[in-house]
């Protein structure tokens, strides 16, 4: 099966919507229930001097898929990192499943934009593969 950024979002069951960022994330109104997946409430996510993330608040319902658009630069990857815990928050909270991101870990998936894979790796797939066998 082959696994597209796409794909992904749908597995992550994910509503539709459209963020505009820069300095500031539409905000929508969070309701907090048990048919949440995901809960931001006043994200807010810095480095350095610099706000990436201000006061960003939404709720995704399960069953529904969503697609985070917006400018180079914007916030998207720094929304995702904050998600599954990879840059920490400066402010506000979010949950998925009802969990902060580092305890929610086992149960999502996320495939970062970029590839750091070192295509020169001087195996190929089969000898990968061989390395597993066990001669009897």
């Amino acid at each position: 099966m082959k696994i597209t950024a796409m794909t992904m979002m749908t597995m992550m069951t994910m509503m539709t919507m459209m963020i505009t960022i820069k300095t500031k994330i539409m905000t929508m109104k969070v309701k907090n229930n048990k048919k949440n997946l995901i809960v931001s409430d006043g994200c807010c996510v810095q480095y350095g001097d610099t706000l990436a993330l201000d006061n960003v608040s939404f709720s995704v319902s399960k069953g529904k898929k969503v697609a985070v658009v917006g400018p180079n630069g914007g916030g998207k990857s720094t929304l995702f990192n904050a998600m599954t815990g990879l840059v920490p928050l400066a402010n506000g909270s979010i949950k998925i499943y009802g969990e902060d991101p580092e305890e929610a870990k086992k149960k999502i998936g996320y495939i970062p934009q970029k590839n750091l894979i070192n295509w020169n790796f001087p195996l190929t797939v089969r000898q990968v593969v061989e390395m597993g066998l066990i001669g009897k």
